[in-house]
């Protein structure tokens, strides 16, 4: 895959041993994966071009929290189809509802499983390109 069309994908989580699952999870399918510890280093980089086509944003960290992280994302122009899949831990229903209503697009429990991972993002990047061909007037491509 050509560094033009190839997939990209941040992962913002303070815990080491979840971004590194991720990342190869992501980079054994040919993605380019950004790793972030944590909500203030994830957004310094989603400020500038080009924005990755997934953000993985894990709901429990210290400083930024996954929930401050999307509410400022959703509250900036620009970021409106930016595809931002939370994850939590188990039995977090609360959680998943609070998380969709400030405008996630999926919310996934830990502790994940690869193929779900895959399949979620894949799809997630798949409609946001759609949508940015569409934007561009590019229906038929």
């Amino acid at each position: 895959m050509s560094d033009a069309t190839q997939r990209h994908l941040m992962v913002v989580d303070d815990d080491e041993a979840a971004r590194a699952f991720v990342t190869r999870v992501f980079e054994a399918e040919g993605w380019k994966v950004t790793e972030a510890p944590g909500g203030a280093h994830a957004l310094a980089p989603l400020g500038s071009e080009p924005l990755p086509d997934v953000v993985l944003l894990d709901l429990l960290m210290p400083g930024l929290n996954g929930l401050d992280v999307l509410s400022k994302l959703r509250g900036q122009s620009g970021f409106e189809d930016l595809p931002i899949v939370v994850l939590c831990e188990r039995n977090r229903p609360l959680a998943s509802r609070l998380t969709v209503g400030l405008g996630a697009d999926d919310v996934l429990s830990k502790p994940l499983d690869a193929a779900v991972l895959r399949a979620r993002c894949g799809a997630l990047a798949d409609r946001t390109g759609l949508t940015a061909r569409e934007r561009l007037g590019w229906a038929g491509a």
